[in-house]
This record gives structure tokens, sequence and C-alpha cells, in this order.
């Protein structure tokens, strides 16, 4: 769980942390839920425009050291690969297509790029081919032709940056800050082809629930199932620190714990 409440102690954490039922939970969690049955307003999608950026002075948990990102061009929707290397590129825009739009029930029907080498080879050609969508890209040095993959980038690293100076984490969790930012930045108002609404409602035709977001870094307890403590004296709950939601359902917080040196997974 998140420490949401003001005044919580942490020796009063760690010694009377309980697990609760999930059937008292369940009435006012309703997000995992929500995020489960949801589907998108439309099958089409008319054009996704793709940026790369990198590399990271600092390598990532799994040594990551770009982002790859894709942003719709009428509902503003974004989703966010790491790679640890440019010729990693491929593979995540299989994921993207496979995982991300074909698991929904969706179709792409443009995809632009920059002209990176990575984001046009041939088998990446031969792939959207294969999957029915159009591909194009800008020219070299011109990137005011691709404005909208550039500025989308712009807008999810500034704000995982801004995330992540505002925590105590170390420098390898921008990762995590740039998923969590994508999250925040698809639940927020923008500029859509519906309007002055939120990718999320754009995509979706429903308000998202921000219920289950925090601060990004903030202090954080898991809570140690009985089974797992060894002694009398041990923990009931694990300090830690808040650092996103699970992609895609947003179901589950994970929460960085120093003293088992990982990030773990919790409802």
């Amino acid at each position: 769980s998140v420490n949401n409440k003001k005044g919580l102690c942490d020796p009063c954490m760690r010694a009377k942390s309980t697990r609760h039922s999930f059937g008292r939970a369940a009435p006012d969690d309703t997000s995992a839920k929500t995020s489960a049955v949801l589907r998108p307003a439309h099958q089409e999608i008319s054009k996704v425009v793709v940026d790369i950026k990198g590399p990271f002075s600092v390598a990532g948990p799994k040594g990551e050291k770009y982002m790859l990102l894709f942003t719709g061009a009428e509902d503003k929707w974004r989703v966010v690969k790491l790679l640890v290397a440019k010729s990693d590129a491929f593979t995540c825009i299989k994921e993207f297509f496979i995982q991300d739009v074909a698991s929904e029930g969706q179709r792409v029907l443009q995809y632009h790029s920059d002209g990176a080498p990575e984001l046009i080879s041939k088998e990446v050609v031969l792939f959207l081919a294969q999957q029915r969508c159009r591909i194009s890209y800008s020219p070299a040095y011109t990137p005011e032709l691709n404005g909208l993959a550039e500025r989308s980038n712009r807008t999810v690293w500034e704000s995982a940056y801004a995330m992540w100076l505002a925590s105590s984490l170390p420098a390898m969790f921008w990762t995590y800050a740039v998923v969590y930012a994508v999250v925040c930045v698809n639940s927020l108002p923008t500029t859509t082809s519906l309007g002055w609404i939120s990718p999320f409602q754009a995509k979706y035709s429903t308000s998202p629930d921000v219920r289950r977001c925090h601060i990004f870094g903030c202090i954080s307890y898991v809570h140690v199932p009985t089974e797992l403590r060894d002694s009398t004296f041990s923990d009931k709950a694990y300090r830690g620190y808040f650092v996103g939601l699970k992609w895609p359902l947003l179901d589950k917080f994970l929460i960085f714990v120093p003293v088992l040196d990982r990030v773990v997974e919790t409802a």
C-alpha cells in the first residue's frame, strides 16, 4: 500500500501492518476492474508518430539507455518502450503493434518517424506491410516535419525528469519515472481531435481513474505475509518508495524496497 495518510509513523507501519481482505478493499477500488474491461472507442488509429531519445548517460536497472515513444496523432495516447540499444527498436515496434495495438482489436493505418535508420529499416518496413500499415518519414535534419513526436518526447522526458528530481531515488530509476510520466500525461487534458480532454478519454470514451496515482518517490510500505516472516521480531511491512504503476492495466503498485534491493509489485 502507499502511505497517503498524514502522520503515519514508520514504527507503527512496521509493527502493526495488517493485510486487508480483497472483499473489504474491492468496493472502494474499482480501477483494476475498470481497466480490465475497457475497450477502445475506435478500431482504427489513423496515424502514430514515433521518436527515439538517447543514449542516456546513466543506464536503467536492466541496462536501458534509450526510450522509444509512440504517440497517436488524434487522441495523443502515448506508449513508451525502453531499449538497451538502438538495435532493439524493431523488437519494440513489433511489441507495440502486437501487444499494445492488436490485443485491443485496433489497427494502425500510418506509421511516421523522423527517418532514423533503426525506425525505417528493411525489417521494419516488411513488418509494417504485413500489418497493412503505411510508412512515412521526414527528411534528415527536419524535426519540424515530425513535430508532434518531438514535442511528445520532450513533454514525457521533462515530466519524468522533474519527478525524479523531486524524489530521493538513484538516477537509474529514470526508467520508472518515464513510464509513470506516460501514465500521468495520458490522464491529463490536452488538445485532441475530440477537443480538450485527456488521451485516456479520447481513446476509451471514459474519464481516467487517477485514485491509484501518487507522488513519484513518496514513502510507501509493502505488507510482509506471515509466511515470509522468520521471527517474532521481523517487520510486518517493508519501507520503500513508490515508483509507478504496472503497465498496461495499472492494477499494481510498484515499490522499490531498499532492504531487498528490488522493485516489488503489490496490490
